[in-house]
């Protein structure tokens, strides 16, 4: 195999790559919410992120210390949450990603994402 890859990394090397190109793809998505519009309307629904199945989670490295058990409407899963805040054109306003046992209601992660956004907010109750 390594004549068909001769420059593949190791696993090692693999992970950290993993965890360097999910916080470029953040910072990504703060840029662009730069360019979206402050419409006044705003729309958040938060999603799971599983990243292993459950009985993978002791062997699991990317996320460790960052990604966490929760539980979603299908069941518990081991991940994180994503937070979206789009307007009503569907562009990301602001994005926040959380532990996966970070309520959807926390009052923090909520002054976070509408601080500075005015008007109506629109979210389901779970």
């Amino acid at each position: 195999m390594r004549s068909f890859f001769p420059r593949a990394c190791s696993y090692t090397q693999f992970l950290e790559l993993a965890r360097q190109a999910c916080f470029h793809a953040f910072l990504l998505a703060q840029c662009r919410c730069s360019l979206s519009e402050k419409t006044g309307h705003y729309h958040i629904d938060p999603k799971k992120l599983p990243v292993c199945h459950n009985l993978r989670i002791s062997s699991y490295g990317i996320f460790e210390g960052v990604a966490s058990r929760g539980k979603g409407s299908t069941g518990w899963f081991f991940g994180l949450k994503r937070h979206p805040v789009v307007n009503e054109h569907g562009q990301l306003v602001r994005p926040l990603l959380t532990p996966a046992n970070v309520a959807d209601n926390n009052r923090q992660v909520l002054n976070y994402l509408f601080e500075g956004l005015q008007r109506k907010c629109y979210g389901d109750r779970g």
